[in-house]
């Protein structure tokens, strides 16, 4: 489960954000790039607690006002091929419908990838649109920052994925310790 890992495996655990600022100087988040570790760590917000998940089903006929429904779409039709695990329809039963022995060792999600995650918690593998925002980077309008992702963030982003639609930007930009560039 996500709190129990050890400081320093939070402490090392970031996403790569990239910031776009429009013409009138509001930034906002347009995608970020997620190594294993933060790929599986967003993924696990899905199971810290079975509420989340009760809540999602429950209001999965009805239209939701954030988008924690985006997690929960990204595992159900993530590749297999993404999946760390010979039974993939395991693992994602695992972080969809979690119990108490549910848990699953080596995470869920492929080493050596590094995964898109969008303002509104849609992850996705890497794909040409990745690239292509890579070199838009090189324009002025556009920054990236590396900004941590432990508990207190997994917290405010799971809190805010139930009342908007741009998570990340307002985690990290608009939050109360929102981050800076140096």
């Amino acid at each position: 489960m996500a709190g129990s890992s050890s400081s320093s495996t939070s402490s090392r655990r970031t996403l790569k954000l990239l910031v776009a600022r429009d013409q009138s100087g509001s930034e906002h988040v347009v995608s970020a790039e997620a190594e294993k570790g933060a790929a599986d760590y967003l993924f696990s917000l899905l199971s810290w607690s079975m509420p989340v998940n009760t809540l999602i089903n429950v209001l999965s006929r009805n239209p939701m006002v954030g988008c924690v429904r985006n997690l929960y779409d990204s595992v159900e039709t993530l590749p297999s091929s993404f999946i760390c695990h010979r039974d993939a329809r395991a693992a994602r039963d695992a972080l969809l419908r979690p119990t108490d022995s549910s848990s699953r060792p080596g995470g869920f999600v492929l080493a050596g990838v590094n995964y898109v995650v969008r303002d509104d918690l849609s992850i996705t593998p890497p794909s040409n649109i990745t690239a292509g925002l890579t070199m838009l980077n090189n324009r002025a309008f556009l920054r990236e920052m590396v900004v941590p992702l432990g508990d207190v963030q997994g917290a405010q982003i799971l809190n805010k994925s139930m009342v908007t639609r741009r998570v990340l930007t307002h985690v990290y930009l608009r939050g109360p310790r929102a981050l800076t560039a140096p």
